[in-house]
């Protein structure tokens, strides 16, 4: 019994030991990964930047503090569409610029949303396979990560939540 002890205790210590060496454990025993983020969603994640669209990186990518504009984004009605993005078609996305928003029907270009206090319309002009459109697009902020979006007036929303680039 006393040899199993005294094993268990040496085995101990060279595990701590040979963390430190690598790095991993400081030598008072806390972990040198103090300074590394932890994914803040990490289902939500998106493909890696560079087999992503220009527009789905520059929406990522996007300062959304200095822009004033809480929905430009990726978004996602489920993770599991996070991960697909720009790789496989699928219903339920919304990339979303200062200046474009592209879906699974369509791809628009609005010149400013109008709106406050978390809710915003989008007049946007809208083209889906060569056929031209106006609408208005409406989004309200349910919070920093997540909206909801409602294309047409005569249509429920969908709400989506937000993706980005693994860290």
């Amino acid at each position: 019994m006393r040899n199993k002890l005294a094993f268990l205790i040496a085995a101990a210590g060279l595990s701590v030991a040979i963390a430190s060496i690598s790095g991993c454990v400081g030598s008072d025993g806390a972990s040198a990964l103090k300074g590394v983020k932890a994914d803040p969603d990490p289902g939500a994640v998106t493909p890696p930047e560079m087999v992503l669209r220009k527009d789905t990186v520059e929406a990522l990518k996007h300062d959304r503090r200095a822009s004033g504009l809480p929905y430009v984004g990726v978004w996602a009605s489920e993770e599991a569409g996070c991960r697909k993005m720009d790789q496989t078609a699928f219903d339920g996305y919304a990339i979303i610029t200062p200046t474009s928003i592209r879906q699974s029907e369509d791809t628009c270009s609005y010149e400013q949303a109008s709106g406050q206090g978390g809710t915003f319309s989008l007049a946007a002009s809208c083209d889906a396979d060569g056929a031209k459109s106006q609408r208005t697009i409406n989004i309200t902020m349910v919070n920093q990560k997540s909206l909801l979006i409602q294309n047409r007036a005569d249509q429920p929303g969908t709400t989506m939540i937000r993706c980005h680039l693994q860290e």
